[in-house]
C-alpha cells in the first residue's frame, strides 16, 4: 500500500492496495526514514506493512508494526510483487543482499538440491526408463501451443486406420516420474498448487529445470509421458467397443507448432502442395520438423488437417448434446523485447487451432475421469462444475428484460436449456439494428456472471446425493489430467490413474495409489481450488497493471456496452478486452465533462448532457491519440442516454484516485453510430502471432484455460 498524512499532518496512515485489508495507523517511530525525509518523493511509493499484534483494543484503527519500502509506485516489478502479495500468491517477500530490493519468489533450495541429487544435471531418459514404457518415438508427434509457451504439457499424434477410423494419442508430461510423493519437491509443488501466469513472467509451480526442460515436451529430444490413446470415427464419436489405452510412454516430438502456424495450415495459407512458396513468417524454420527427425512438413500439415476435421465433428456433436461454449475475451499484450513495457493490446484470438487442442484435451480428461471412477472410485480426483447460482441468474434476467423486453430470459436447469436460451437472445440482438453483434457478444459475458467456479474434489468425499457432474460441459464426470507441469491437481490425478493400471508397460513402474486418504485428498483439492482462484485474480490484476501502464502513455478509444444502469451510476463493459468498470454519474471525473439528469425510472435511462467549455473536459479531449484507428468515429462529448446494452465510445486512460493511486478509468464520449453497430468489436489493435521481431507476446496467454 501507500503512506499518507492525515489531519494536520501529525499522523501517518497506511492505505492498502486491496479492499481485503484494513487501513492502519503508523507510529512516527515506525515510519521509514526515506518517507520521513522526503514524503513528497515517496507519496506514491509502495510500502509493505504488518499489523502490530499488540495494538490497543480501544484504538479506532489497527496499528502497523514493521513497515518497509518496496519501491517506487509505477515500477512494473514493484507493482507485480504488490499484486502477488495482495492475491496471496506470495506469502512473504525475499530481499536482495542489500536488504532493500525485493525479489520475486524463489524456489526452496532444499527442493532444488533434492531434484539435482535424484536426477543430476542435463537429465535424459535412461535405457531402463525407455524399456519400462510404451515407445511412441516412431509416431509423428508434435505440440501446438501459444507462441510464447515454454512449458509444453501436451503433445498429440493421429493415424488414419485401414477401417476409416482414426487413432488419436494425447501425450502428457510425466511429472510424477520426477515429483515423488512426500518429497520436499512434492511438498513445495503442493503448497504452490498452480503456476501463476502474469503478463511478462510466470511464477512456476515446479522448478525451471522441470517446467521448461525435463518435463517439457520439447522437440527432438526423448521425453517421458503419461499417454492416453483411443479410436475415433471421422464424425468425432468414439469407436464402439474400442477401449482407450492409458500408460507411461516415451515420445520424441518432431516440432513445436504454435496456434498461429496451425491456423494457417487449417486456412490453407500453408499449402502442402505449394511448400516452395513457404515463408519464415508463415512457418518459422526453427518450428519445422528437422530432416533428421524422419518427419516431413507435408506429413505434419496432413495430420493437423485430419485432427481438425475430427475435432470439428466432435465439437458439433458436443454442442448438439448441450455443451456450452464459454469464452470471454482475454487481454493479450505486445511487449517491447528490451524494456518489457507494453506497446499494444488486443483480445487473445480463439481460433480453430485452439479449438482443435481443446477438443482432445476435453476428451482425454473425460476418459481419465471415467477410468478413475471405474477402477479406484474411493480416491478419484474430479473437476466438478455446479449449475448457475439462481439468485445471480435472476439478476441477469432482470437486466435482459430491461434491455430487450419481450420475455427475454435465460433458464439454467441444464446446460442444453441454457445454451438454447442464450442463442435465442443473441439472435434477437443480431436482428436489431440498435444492438447488433457487440451486444450479442456481451450477452455471453452477462450469462457467465451467474456461473459458479468449477472446483476440484475427491469423488468419495462429496455429500450423499451430490453429483460430480460438470454443468457447462454437460457430462457426468470430468477431471484435469493434461497440465501437470502447472496444476498440482493433475499430479494427483496421474498418481490415481497409475494405480488403476495393470499392463506390461506399468508392471515395472510404481503402481501405488496416493498415500493420502480420501479425506486428505479432499483437503488438497480444496487447497488447489483456493490457489487456483488466487492465481486467476493475480493474472487479472497483472493484465490491468499493464493496461494502466499502456494507457498512461497512450490512451486508447474502444467501444463499450452499457452493462447496467441506476440512478447514480452505470457499468461499462469493454467487451473486446474483457473488462468492465462502474462509472459514478454525479462525481468526478465524469462531472468534469458531463452533467447527469434525473434518472428516468420508467425507461431505465440516465441522460448525460455535455458541459460545454469545461477546462477539465477539454484536458481529457487532449488525451485523444490522433493516430488511433477509432478517432474518426468518436466525437467529443455528445448527449448520451445511458440505457442497458447501449453502445458508447469510451476513452481508456489512467488517472489518480483520491488516495493518489494511478488507476485505469473509462470516460464516455458519445454514442456509436448505427452504421458501425454491425461490427462485433470495431477497429482494434489485435495482437498478431508471431509478434514483430522486437516485440514479444505476453506470457499470460500460455495458460489460457479454454478447456476447464
Amino acid at each position: 500500500g501507500t503512506l499518507r498524512t492525515v489531519g494536520n499532518g501529525g499522523r501517518v496512515e497506511f492505505v492498502p492496495d486491496g479492499a481485503r485489508h484494513t487501513r492502519m495507523m503508523v507510529p512516527w517511530a515506525r515510519v521509514p526514514d526515506c518517507w520521513r525525509e522526503a514524503p513528497e518523493r515517496y507519496a506514491r511509493a509502495k510500502f509493505l506493512a504488518a499489523q502490530d499484534p499488540e495494538w490497543p483494543a480501544d484504538a479506532g484503527m489497527p496499528t502497523a508494526g514493521d513497515v518497509r519500502v518496496l519501491g517506487e509506485d509505477g515500477s512494473i516489478t514493484v507493482e507485480t510483487i504488490a499484486l502477488l502479495l495482495e492475491h496471496q500468491v506470495m506469502e512473504h517477500v525475499d530481499w536482495e543482499e542489500d536488504g532493500k530490493t525485493p525479489m520475486l519468489p524463489l524456489y526452496p533450495a532444499e527442493a532444488v538440491r533434492e531434484l539435482e541429487a535424484a536426477f543430476g544435471k542435463n537429465w535424459a531418459p535412461s535405457e531402463a526408463d525407455i524399456r519400462a514404457r510404451r515407445d511412441f518415438r516412431g509416431e509423428r508427434i508434435f505440440t501446438i501451443d501459444p507462441w510464447s509457451a515454454k512449458d509444453l504439457d501436451d503433445a498429440l499424434h493421429v493415424k488414419l486406420l485401414p477401417d476409416g477410423s482414426v487413432e488419436l494419442g494425447v501425450h502428457i508430461a510425466d511429472v510424477t516420474h520426477f515429483v515423488r510423493e512426500g518429497t520436499a519437491l512434492d511438498v513445495e509443488a503442493r503448497r504452490r498448487a498452480t503456476s501463476v501466469y502474469l503478463v511478462n513472467r510466470v511464477i512456476h509451480m515446479l522448478p525451471k529445470d522441470l517446467s521448461q526442460d525435463y518435463c517439457s515436451l520439447n522437440p527432438d529430444v526423448d521425453r517421458l509421458t503419461f499417454s492416453c490413446v483411443w479410436r475415433m470415427n471421422m464424425d468425432g464419436t468414439l469407436v464402439k467397443g474400442a477401449e482407450p489405452w492409458f500408460g507411461r510412454g516415451v515420445i520424441r516430438s518432431c516440432c513445436k507448432l504454435d496456434y498461429g502456424t496451425a491456423q494457417r495450415m487449417i486456412d490453407g495459407t500453408i499449402d502442402k502442395d505449394n511448400l516452395d512458396a513457404l515463408t519464415e513468417e508463415q512457418w518459422a524454420t526453427d518450428r519445422r520438423p528437422r530432416p533428421e527427425s524422419g518427419q516431413t512438413l507435408t506429413g505434419v500439415i496432413e495430420n493437423v488437417l485430419l485432427m481438425n476435421r475430427v475435432a470439428v465433428g466432435r465439437r458439433a456433436m458436443r454442442k448438439s448434446q448441450g455443451a456450452m461454449q464459454l469464452h470471454n475475451a482475454k487481454m493479450s499484450f505486445v511487449l517491447n523485447q528490451q524494456t518489457q513495457n507494453p506497446e499494444g493490446v488486443g483480445a487473445y484470438p480463439i481460433r480453430d487451432s485452439n479449438r482443435l487442442i481443446e477438443e482432445y484435451m476435453l476428451l482425454a480428461n473425460y476418459l481419465v475421469a471415467q477410468q478413475q471412477l471405474r477402477a479406484l472410485p474411493l480416491k478419484a480426483v474430479l473437476r466438478r462444475h455446479r449449475c448457475p447460482d439462481p439468485d445471480e441468474l435472476a439478476k441477469a434476467n432482470e437486466l435482459l428484460e430491461a434491455a430487450i423486453g419481450g420475455g427475454a430470459i435465460i433458464e439454467g436447469e441444464t446446460s442444453a436449456v441454457m445454451s438454447r436460451a442464450i442463442a435465442a437472445v443473441q439472435q434477437r440482438c443480431l436482428g436489431r439494428s440498435d444492438l447488433g453483434p457487440l451486444a450479442a457478444a456481451f450477452i455471453m459475458e452477462l450469462c457467465t456472471m451467474p456461473m459458479q467456479l468449477a472446483q476440484y474434489c475427491c469423488a468419495s468425499q462429496l455429500p450423499e446425493g451430490v453429483s460430480p457432474r460438470h454443468f457447462a460441459l454437460n457430462i457426468p464426470y470430468y477431471t484435469h489430467f493434461t497440465s501437470p507441469i502447472r496444476r498440482y491437481a493433475d499430479v494427483l490425478v496421474h498418481r490415481v490413474l497409475q494405480a488403476t493400471l495393470d499392463d506390461a508397460y506399468s508392471a515395472t513402474l510404481p503402481a501405488e495409489a496416493p498415500a493420502l486418504t480420501p479425506e486428505q485428498l479432499g483437503e488438497v483439492a480444496d487447497h488447489c481450488n483456493e490457489k487456483n482462484y488466487n492465481a486467476k485474480q493475480a493474472s487479472r490484476a497483472s493484465d490491468l497493471l499493464y493496461l494502466r501502464v499502456l494507457v498512461s502513455r497512450r490512451p486508447m478509444l474502444q467501444r463499450a456496452v452499457v452493462a447496467g444502469v441506476g440512478k447514480d451510476s452505470f457499468q461499462l463493459s469493454v467487451v473486446s478486452l474483457g473488462f468492465s468498470l462502474r462509472i459514478y454519474a454525479r462525481a468526478p471525473p465524469l462531472t468534469d465533462a458531463f452533467q447527469s439528469c434525473p434518472f428516468n425510472e420508467a425507461d431505465q435511462v440516465l441522460p448525460l448532457l455535455p458541459r460545454r467549455g469545461s477546462a477539465k473536459g477539454g484536458a481529457l479531449l487532449n488525451l485523444l491519440p490522433e493516430d488511433d484507428p477509432n478517432v474518426a468515429h468518436a466525437r467529443a462529448f455528445e448527449k448520451i442516454d445511458v440505457r442497458m446494452l447501449e453502445q458508447v465510445w469510451v476513452l481508456i486512460y489512467a488517472r489518480q484516485d483520491r488516495d493518489g493511486k494511478e488507476i485505469v478509468d473509462l470516460m464516455p464520449l458519445c454514442l456509436v453510430d448505427g452504421t458501425l453497430r454491425g461490427d462485433a468489436v470495431g477497429p482494434s489493435a489485435a495482437v498478431p502471432p508471431p509478434p514483430p521481431p522486437h516485440l514479444t507476446e505476453s506470457l499470460s496467454q500460455s495458460a489460457v484455460d479454454i478447456a476447464d
